[in-house]
């Protein structure tokens, strides 16, 4: 399911809203100064639900609720940035932990993927994927 599947334009912004909460200038300073602000009403008195509201049904992960809760901010300088959010989040540092994809890469060599075009860009794929393995072998010893 598409988390924030809208009809148009007005139908994506009320999903973002019963989600994220009403847009205000305490939530967000500056919002009304955006491209459009005034082309409709916005709905206020709305509160921010992404930890209690419908996706704590959907995604039962306390983790994930977390994470989505941390990037699903109006404001930009509140927002935590991706990369870092990547890196840092214990979502991503939980069990299970990512398996290596040798295994994977392996299984696709030997299907019939490795026609044509898509067979050679995936050999050149595997072939970097190993040399960046080994790569990161060597720092580590």
């Amino acid at each position: 399911n598409v988390l924030l599947q809208g009809n148009d334009i007005n139908d994506q912004l009320d999903h973002i809203i019963n989600l994220c909460g009403s847009m205000t200038v305490e939530v967000w300073p500056g919002f009304q100064r955006l491209p459009g602000f005034y082309s409709r009403p916005l709905r206020s008195n709305i509160e921010r639900s992404v930890l209690v509201g419908p996706l704590k049904n959907q995604i039962t992960c306390p983790l994930a609720l977390d994470l989505l809760d941390k990037l699903l901010v109006y404001d930009p300088s509140k927002r935590s940035e991706a990369a870092l959010t990547i890196s840092k989040h214990s979502f991503f540092m939980a069990e299970p932990q990512p398996e290596d994809l040798q295994g994977l890469i392996t299984a696709h060599a030997n299907s019939t993927i490795q026609s044509g075009f898509v067979g050679r860009c995936f050999e050149q794929n595997q072939l970097e994927y190993m040399n960046y393995r080994e790569n990161q072998y060597m720092l580590q010893v």
